[in-house]
């Protein structure tokens, strides 16, 4: 009934199971194999083997217990007897009932030889100067374990110095970074140790580094020179100097980077950690000076920029006055405006004061903010002044300008003209006599220079009188003037303007017509006043407008006046109109009578004849002269005024010319008429006036006359066209003679 008892054997290394099946483990020869046995029934007793492959080596240990369900053992296998290796242990456990159980381990490899281990720096070299690293060092131990072996495990630091110091610390990653584990910078040792899975360790070699990643502190400052005013230095050299600080590898070199007046120069060395601005007497201005020091390491810090003003030449000054200038050098404007004018290219200008004496008043190192002076502005300062100037730029230097002479005198002169008559003595404002004006001028100041009374625009006359006489019509300007040393003048007009008339004015008459005319006739006697004052509207005649047919008409005596009150009588006239609004008469007669139809056989004349019952016709008889043709007319007649009277038209005929005619022998084809004749004479006819009239002919045959003939029939009278005739004639020899006249009797 004990048959089914159960038994459990579980082998550990280290802590770690190695069953059959798990993982392989590993041995130096040092570590303890821990075997549990467990039982349903009382253990009776166990053995345990080692193996290599499947043959049986050794029994390691036996032991018979009797009583107990579960038991323990610890086993060290010594490789001073088993060789490195794989090898498998195998417990025979049996129970008081003799159950039974072979359990074997996993593989377990006896390993008694140390891996080898290597260090690896990055960077591999120091990155600095001097040996020394900049940045952070990462190093890591690299392992490896001999061929068979059981393989790298655990790796191990130890470190001293700069960085975070630890003791066989385990390290996961088998790597350090000195920086970035913790401080670094300074001088570190670290040393690694490294394991393999049997547990055999190595030490590797001690790594010492130096580590300098802090840039080194830095400040600059001005260590001689002579404080001005407003941060500027007034000294010829400004000393700077730069101070350097560093913990750990400790400062090196010192360089300096300047720009400005006292010099550009990038990154020069300066051995003595220094620089002199203004070093051979330049330098003036704003100079900035960057310095840059560096550790021994190579970090580099800059330090900030310092900025050293330097002005050691004192301002220039050249004062000026500013006004409307007179003449023998016054002034004459209200204010002379004064400016000391400073100049420093440097510091630039700050401040004036100044020193006067006389007209603008007595002052002494007033300051002028404005690097001004008025004189004159508060009204005053007429006459002599004197001025003195001093400057001083913002870095405190200071010079003493010139002194400046001012005279101001922006008074103008007086002057008073009076007038005689003291007003006009005429109508109007004007003056029917002479105009006598007198001057008197003086000037506080400067001094009168010259005077004058000026007539219409003319020249001043250099005298104080002035007689004015007539005027020629019109107002005339008259004005006085003096004029001081200085240059100011002064008018004084003692009118707007003086008018003198000393003469009557004239009668005057338009409008008196010599010619006839249809139009109205206006008749006008007035006034004029040629060059003098005017008529007087009032006293300036008349007019009158004539619209009725006459010859004359009566205008009675009248006066006129001039503006200015001078009178004249003007005396009685007669005056002509010559008005004519009547039409003459036409009338015309013919100098030849007609022959027929109106046809007239000689050149014929036109008597045209006028009459006017003023007796104004232009032309009381004229004659027109009509030659040949037919001729329509209308003649008129028309007086002096233009009136005008046609006479009836008329059509004049003149018929002086005969007849054209041309004769041609032709066929009897050619014509109509008695075809019996062998012969046709044929002749072509034409009248342009009075028209074809009458027309014969006749032959001559062997001395006998024939008056009479046939015709074809194609004229006719009255025709004044192209028209044709044959005759007919049978002989072959005979003379033949044709005759035709026009209506009037003209013949060819």
């Amino acid at each position: 009934e004990h048959s089914d008892g159960a038994i459990t054997v579980t082998y550990k290394i280290s802590g770690s199971n190695f069953n059959s099946g798990c993982a392989t483990q590993y041995t130096n020869g040092q570590k303890q194999i821990d075997i549990a046995i467990t039982s349903k029934y009382d253990i009776a007793g166990y053995i345990v083997s080692i193996y290599k492959g499947s043959q049986k080596l050794n029994e390691l240990e036996y032991k018979e217990i009797g009583e107990g369900k579960s038991v323990s053992t610890k086993i060290k296998i010594s490789s001073d007897k088993y060789p490195d290796g794989i090898y498998k242990l195998q417990t025979k456990v049996y129970d008081i009932y003799n159950n039974q159980k072979n359990a074997q381990s996993g593989n377990l490899m006896i390993d008694t030889i140390a891996p080898t281990c290597g260090n690896v720096v990055s960077p591999a070299n120091p990155n600095g100067n001097n040996g020394w690293y900049v940045s952070n060092i990462s190093t890591e131990a690299k392992c490896s374990d001999n061929a068979g072996g059981s393989g790298c495990d655990k790796t191990w630091i130890t470190t001293s110095g700069a960085t975070r110091n630890v003791v066989n610390e385990l390290r996961p990653n088998s790597n350090w970074t000195i920086g970035g584990d913790g401080g670094g910078d300074g001088a570190s040792t670290l040393t690694y140790k490294v394991s393999d899975r049997a547990g055999n360790t190595r030490t590797c070699s001690t790594i010492s580094v130096k580590k300098d990643a802090t840039k080194p502190s830095c400040s600059s400052s001005i260590t001689s020179g002579t404080p001005g005013s407003n941060g500027w230095y007034t000294s010829k050299q400004v000393v700077t100097k730069a101070t350097c600080s560093d913990a750990t590898s400790g400062c090196d070199k010192t360089y300096i980077t300047t720009s400005g007046p006292t010099g550009n120069y990038t990154n020069s060395f300066r051995p003595n950690a220094d620089w002199t601005v203004g070093g051979s007497g330049g330098g003036e201005g704003t100079s900035n000076l960057t310095y840059k020091v560096t550790d021994k390491a190579g970090n580099e810090k800059s330090c900030s920029t310092l900025t050293v003003k330097k002005d050691s030449v004192a301002p220039t000054c050249n004062p000026t006055a500013s006004g409307t200038k007179g003449n023998d050098n016054w002034y004459t404007s209200k204010q002379v405006s004064t400016n000391a004018n400073c100049k420093d290219s440097t510091s630039g200008c700050d401040k004036a004061y100044i020193t006067t004496t006389g007209a603008t008043g007595n002052y002494s190192n007033s300051l002028r903010t404005n690097f001004d002076w008025t004189v004159g502005g508060s009204g005053g300062g007429e006459g002599n002044s004197t001025l003195s100037y001093k400057v001083a730029d913002k870095a405190g230097n200071s010079t003493s300008c010139r002194t400046l002479s001012i005279k101001k005198d922006s008074v103008k002169p007086t002057c008073n003209t009076s007038v005689s008559p003291p007003s006009p003595n005429g109508l109007n404002g004007w003056y029917t006599s002479d105009v006598s004006l007198n001057l008197s001028v003086s000037d506080a100041t400067s001094g009168v220079k010259s005077y004058g009374i000026s007539k219409d625009g003319r020249s001043y006359n250099s005298q104080t009188t002035l007689t004015i006489g007539d005027t020629s019509g019109r107002s005339v300007p008259v004005r006085s003037q003096v004029m001081d040393k200085a240059g100011n003048t002064k008018t004084c007009d003692p009118s707007s303007g003086i008018k003198v008339d000393r003469y009557k004015p004239q009668c005057t008459f338009t409008g008196n017509n010599t010619s006839w005319t249809r139009s109205k006739v206006t008749l006008k006697w007035g006034c004029k006043d040629p060059n003098g004052s005017g008529c007087d509207s009032n006293y300036s005649g008349g007019s009158k407008t004539i619209n009725e047919e006459k010859t004359t008409q009566y205008i009675a005596p009248y006066t006129i006046k001039d503006k200015a009150g001078n009178s004249e009588s003007c005396s009685a006239r007669t005056a002509g109109v010559y008005i004519d609004r009547t039409d003459p008469t036409c009338s015309q007669s013919l100098d030849t009578s007609p022959v027929v139809d109106g046809w007239r056989d000689r050149k014929t004349t036109l008597t045209v004849k006028c009459r006017d019952s003023w007796g104004d016709c232009k032309t009381s008889i004229k004659t027109f002269d009509y030659g040949n043709g037919s001729h329509t007319v209308q003649k008129s007649v028309t007086d002096e005024a233009g009136n005008t009277d046609y006479c009836p038209e008329i059509t004049i005929k003149v018929d002086t010319k005969p007849p054209t005619v041309s004769s041609r022998t032709i066929n009897k084809t050619a014509c109509v008429g008695n075809p019996g004749h062998k012969h046709y004479a044929h002749f072509t006819v034409q009248d342009h006036e009075s028209g074809l009239g009458s027309r014969s002919y006749s032959w001559n045959d062997s001395g006998n006359k024939n008056s009479s003939g046939n015709t074809d029939g194609n004229c006719y009278t009255g025709s004044t066209g192209l028209c044709h005739e044959c005759i007919g004639y049978s002989s072959d020899k005979l003379g033949l003679s044709y005759s035709v006249c026009d209506r009037v009797g003209n013949c060819t």
